[in-house]
C-alpha cells in the first residue's frame, strides 16, 4: 500500500470522526428538556470519544509525514440548528450506523498497513458500541410523564415536523 493512499484513507477517517453530527450538535447546543439529560450527556461522550479519535488520526498522519486535510461539518447539518436533541438523537443514531459502515471500508482499505488499519479497526468498535449505546437509550421511556410534544413550542414542533418530511 503507497503512503499516498494511506494518508487519504486516514485523511477521511479523521473526517467522519472530526466533522460528525454528534461533534456538530455539541457546538449547536440543541434545546434538551430536564428528561432528556442523560441523553445530552451521551452525545457529549459520543462527541468527546469521536475527538480523541480524530486527534489520533491525525496524529498518525504526521507521524508519516503527511498532511492533515482541513474540513467542515456539512451544510446540511445547519437545518438541525434550533431543533430538540429528543428530535436529532434518532438523526445521530442514523450517522452511526453509516459511520460504521464507512469505517468498515476504511479498515478493508488498509489492509497492507498493519498499524494504520487497527487504529481504524478500533475506531469501527467504538462506533459500533455507540450505535449499540445510543439504540438502547432511545428504546428508553421518557421519565417525565410529560410528551415530549408538550414541552416544545408550537414554532419549534412545526418546523421539526417540516423538517422530517424533507429529512435529507
Amino acid at each position: 500500500m503507497t503512503d499516498t493512499l494511506t494518508i487519504a484513507l486516514l485523511n477521511r477517517l479523521h473526517e467522519i470522526e472530526r466533522y460528525s453530527l454528534a461533534n456538530y450538535l455539541r457546538h449547536a447546543s440543541p434545546w434538551t428538556p430536564r428528561h432528556a439529560e442523560p441523553l445530552r450527556e451521551t452525545l457529549l461522550q459520543i462527541a468527546d470519544d469521536q475527538q480523541v479519535c480524530a486527534d489520533r488520526v491525525a496524529s498518525m498522519i504526521l507521524e508519516r509525514d503527511g498532511r492533515v486535510e482541513k474540513g467542515s461539518f456539512p451544510f446540511r447539518f445547519t437545518a438541525y440548528n434550533d431543533l430538540s436533541l429528543e428530535f436529532l438523537a434518532p438523526r445521530v443514531l442514523d450517522e452511526l450506523r453509516q459511520t460504521v459502515r464507512h469505517v468498515g471500508v476504511i479498515v478493508d482499505e488498509l489492509a497492507g498497513d498493519p498499524e494504520a488499519r487497527a487504529l481504524a479497526r478500533e475506531i469501527e468498535g467504538m462506533e459500533k458500541g455507540h450505535v449499540d449505546q445510543l439504540r438502547e437509550l432511545l428504546a428508553e421511556p421518557a421519565r417525565d410523564t410529560q410528551s415530549a410534544a408538550t414541552l416544545r413550542s408550537p414554532r419549534r414542533v412545526e418546523r421539526e415536523q417540516a423538517l422530517d418530511s424533507t429529512a435529507v
